[in-house]
């Protein structure tokens, strides 16, 4: 079967593609920021740490209130700019191990998902699969509810196949194409 050609049979399902530096670095950012936790606490949190710190640095009259002061603001600081240090910091190492030029092969089958990015071969049980949804114009999936990837749309020719195959093995998140039947 012929890869992305999801219409003769629903597995296995085979999807090649590179995905570009901006493509890698908006679903990063968009996904860390979706998932539930810290994420988007941080974002709202880190400018009044650092509101703190401002106040607590000008009410200062001494070294010790200056220092806290100066501590708050730069922990305020690093709660907003973390996400994007660490999406930066995984785009250099990707082009430093020429990651971003490979094609990746994305193959889901009655097994489970695997993963060729032109050095490893990583396999995912569908156990390890613990969610899916739908970005803007990619298809995500969540590995041992830490780890997420993603299949841009782009490299998808039928999208309902791609996603009827995830959502009957694992929690769908996020809009269904028409046409698909509710699950239960």
């Amino acid at each position: 079967m012929a890869a992305n050609d999801a219409a003769e049979s629903p597995m296995p399902l085979s999807y090649e593609f590179r995905l570009s530096d901006a493509e890698f670095r908006r679903a990063w950012l968009t996904e860390y920021l979706r998932r539930p936790g810290f994420a988007r606490l941080r974002l709202i949190l880190g400018p009044a740490i650092a509101l703190f710190g401002a106040r607590a640095l000008g009410a200062a009259h001494d070294g010790e209130g200056r220092l806290v002061g100066l501590l708050a603001i730069a922990f305020g600081v690093w709660q907003v700019a973390r996400p994007w240090l660490l999406v930066s910091s995984m785009l250099r190492r990707r082009r430093q191990l020429g990651s971003s030029e490979q094609p990746l092969v994305v193959t889901l089958d009655d097994a489970g998902i695997a993963v060729f990015d032109g050095t490893r071969d990583t396999r995912l049980p569908w156990k390890a699969v613990t969610a899916a949804g739908r970005g803007r114009d990619y298809v995500w999936f969540e590995v041992r509810g830490a780890t997420r990837a993603t299949i841009p749309l782009r490299a998808v020719k039928d999208e309902a196949g791609l996603v009827d195959a995830l959502r009957t093995r694992t929690a769908w998140q996020g809009p269904v194409p028409a046409g698909l039947p509710p699950r239960a």
